[in-house]
């Protein structure tokens, strides 16, 4: 696994997300694991805090395809998470989301649909979602 060096941008790390972009799927699901498990114990305004400078930093620097590759992996991630977990992440992402730019905001949300098409069979993250936004 890569080694990810610690500042304040992603809360607790602050990873190379070209790195990671670039990374076999397992080495990439490990990488973001360990963001993922750097950010659990806080709460979902700063883990939202922490995913939106991941979007943008995501934004500026992949393609569509390593977008989606990445978002794909993510959710896998979030799937295997127990509820409450996953909602708390699933929350934290659409508030980062939400306080995107409009032209940021529009990339993430159509990339991030295509990742749910592929990944969400099930209807688990889909679920969570809906109970979120009722």
């Amino acid at each position: 696994m890569q080694n990810l060096s610690c500042t304040k941008r992603y809360s607790n790390m602050e990873p190379d997300i070209g790195k990671i972009l670039k990374m076999k799927k397992k080495e990439q699901s490990d990488a973001m694991l360990a963001l993922f498990q750097g950010l659990l114990d806080k709460d979902v305004d700063q883990i939202s805090t922490a995913m939106k400078g991941l979007i943008e930093d995501v934004d500026k620097i992949a393609s569509d395809k390593e977008y989606i590759s990445l978002c794909e992996t993510n959710l896998n991630l979030v799937k295997g998470l127990p509820e409450a977990t996953a909602e708390k992440i699933i929350s934290a992402r659409l508030k980062a989301q939400s306080e995107l730019p409009e032209n940021i905001k529009s990339r993430d949300s159509k990339n991030l649909a295509e990742a749910l098409k592929a990944v969400d069979k099930d209807g688990k993250i889909a679920k969570i979602i809906n109970k979120i936004n009722s």
